[in-house]
This record gives C-alpha cells, sequence and structure tokens, in this order.
C-alpha cells in the first residue's frame, strides 16, 4: 500500500514538473492534476480488488482446509464407529464361546460325577463280592483243613488196627 501511495506522489510529482518545465498554462496543470487523481483513483480501485482478491483467496484456503479437516474428522469418525462396532462383535463371540465352553464344561463334569458314582458303586459291590468269597474261602480251607486231620486220623486209626490184628 505505501509503494502504491509513493508511486502516485512520484507521479504527481514530475507532471508537475513537466508542467512547469514546458510552461503549460494553469488549465493545462488542472488537467494534468485531474488525470493524475482519476489514475490515483483506479490505482486505488486496483488496490483494493487486489487485497479483495487475497482476502477472498486466503477465505478460499481458510475454508478449503476447514472443509478437509471435516472431512478427515468424520472419516476418523466412521473408523472410530468401526473399530468400535468390530470390538462389540468380538466382545460378544468371546462371550458366546465362554458360555459355550462353561456349558460343556458342566455338562462334562456332571457326566464324570455320574460315571465317578457308578465307579464307586462298582467298587462297593465287588467289595461285597470279594469279602464273600473270602468268607467262603476261608470256611472251604477251614474244611479242608478239617477233612485232611480226620483223613489223617482214619488213616493211623486204619494203620494201628491193621498192625494190632
Amino acid at each position: 500500500m505505501n509503494r502504491v501511495m509513493k508511486k502516485r506522489s512520484s507521479v504527481a510529482k514530475r507532471q508537475a514538473m513537466a508542467a512547469n518545465s514546458s510552461g503549460l498554462e494553469n488549465n493545462q496543470i488542472g488537467k494534468l492534476n485531474a488525470g493524475a487523481t482519476k489514475k490515483r483513483s483506479i490505482v486505488n480501485i486496483d488496490t483494493n480488488t487486489c487485497e479483495d482478491l487475497r482476502y477472498k483467496t486466503d477465505l478460499n484456503e481458510k475454508l478449503s482446509a476447514a472443509q478437509l479437516e471435516i472431512t478427515n474428522k468424520e472419516s476418523l469418525a466412521k473408523q472410530h464407529a468401526k473399530i468400535r462396532n468390530l470390538k462389540e462383535e468380538h466382545e460378544q463371540k468371546l462371550h458366546d464361546v465362554l458360555q459355550n465352553k462353561a456349558k460343556q464344561f458342566d455338562k462334562m463334569k456332571q457326566e464324570f460325577e455320574e460315571k465317578i458314582a457308578n465307579l464307586d458303586q462298582q467298587l462297593l459291590r465287588t467289595a461285597a463280592e470279594n469279602s464273600a468269597i473270602s468268607s467262603s474261602l476261608q470256611e472251604s480251607f477251614s474244611m479242608v483243613i478239617k477233612l485232611s486231620e480226620k483223613k489223617s486220623q482214619a488213616e493211623a486209626e486204619i494203620l494201628n488196627h491193621v498192625k494190632g490184628k
């Protein structure tokens, strides 16, 4: 802006010097001054137009930057929403898997407890059978010993009886 003002004043000075040196009349000097004023107003309009264009360009650049920032933020918001949805889906799947595994575990636990109860019953029956067999075997063994003793006595009596005759 200062350059434009300096330029205007130097143009006016040159015109005034030119008018004085060539001996132009005041009327002609007035016309020259009017022409210089007209040029100054054109320069002012041009300067204002340039400044307006600079402001408009600056505003357009800022608007473009703001729109780009909005677009970026919208994109980030969409990505965030997708990530949040994926996380929720993953958590739901994990929850479902854990529930299924817990049900499977409970079912297997119940089956094992039933098998253990059945095996305990079989063990008790087998122990009772073993006890009965053991008692029966003990009685049979005792009977065999008694019979063996009676046989020995009978053989001894027969030998005594045969020797004694």
